[in-house]
């Protein structure tokens, strides 16, 4: 049964706030949702919504769950949306993160080769949580 990117938001939010994350948001219940972006000249389904945000020493952290995409259209657009998160992390003195669930590594590492994007790959299996957060 594959899981959902639902299944991964705790882990991943308790992962950042063992870490010294602050300010977490996560674009799911339970949370404050990150804020969105969009194009000047997009139509209203063309928002860009971080999966989860955090902050570290004034530096701006982005954090991403990636799933394989089936469609084209959606495969373009998780592109878009990493080169654009990317580089406001950048901006902004933090990092992207990318988490990918077990058989979306290859995918993701394929994508950040070929498209340049700028971001820390992290296995979601391989998560180590401090005793604190458990």
């Amino acid at each position: 049964m594959k899981k959902s990117k639902l299944d991964f938001y705790e882990k991943i939010t308790n992962w950042a706030n063992s870490k010294g994350f602050k300010d977490i948001k996560a674009n799911t219940d339970g949370f404050e949702t990150p804020r969105s972006f969009m194009k000047k000249d997009a139509e209203e389904g063309d928002v860009v919504i971080p999966d989860i945000t955090a902050t570290s020493f004034g530096s701006k952290y982005y954090f991403e769950i990636v799933t394989k995409p089936t469609q084209k259209k959606i495969k373009q657009n998780l592109i878009s949306k990493w080169k654009l998160l990317s580089l406001l992390a950048e901006r902004k003195g933090g990092k992207l993160y990318l988490f990918a669930p077990h058989g979306n590594k290859t995918f993701t590492q394929k994508i950040m080769d070929k498209y340049k994007i700028k971001a820390k790959f992290v296995s979601i299996p391989k998560l180590k949580l401090s005793k604190a957060a458990v």
